[in-house]
């Protein structure tokens, strides 16, 4: 089943909201994320998104679920504004799994559920050969690597909170 995604129109969002943290290194880590084929990756081989510009579109909506998160808890929680900010919200939700631009591979052929050969599973193998560290630490990295300024929260919220598995 083909996904409707607007790859162009993901990436947009992406840049635009990058760029409003008006954080250092912002234009290095966009560049790397055109490199990496971040706006083209799938979100995961078989489940969520697994098609072509799902990661982009996954971690836009990872973004305002997380800011849905955060407004409402500023109704409870007044100060939690001055302890996480925005910038904060875009950094963590929309890198969090900036490690999967590398680990999914079209197929040639997808593959058949062996009960129903009529329905596809998976468009794409995956492989984590490529940097054998664990999911949030190498989205962490390769952040940095790329020239992104983050504080040590975000690497904590892509890391832990926001860490999980492929």
């Amino acid at each position: 089943m083909d996904m409707d995604v607007n790859i162009k129109a993901n990436k947009e969002k992406c840049i635009e909201l990058l760029r409003s943290t008006g954080r250092e290194g912002v234009e290095d880590l966009i560049l790397e994320l055109d490199r990496m084929g971040f706006f083209t990756a799938p979100a995961s081989a078989v489940y969520h998104l697994n098609c072509e510009g799902g990661l982009a579109q996954h971690s836009l909506n990872t973004f305002k679920a997380a800011l849905g998160v955060w407004e409402n808890m500023k109704n409870f929680c007044p100060h939690i504004a001055k302890e996480v900010s925005m910038d904060n919200i875009i950094i963590a939700s929309l890198l969090h799994d900036l490690c999967k631009c590398d680990v999914y591979k079209r197929k040639r052929e997808p593959s058949m559920r062996p009960y129903d050969y009529t329905k596809e599973t998976s468009r794409y193998s995956s492989s984590y050969d490529e940097f054998p560290i664990g999911h949030g630490e190498k989205s962490v990295i390769l952040a940095l690597c790329a020239g992104l300024v983050m504080c040590d929260s975000e690497m904590v919220a892509i890391d832990g909170t926001w860490g999980h598995g492929a």
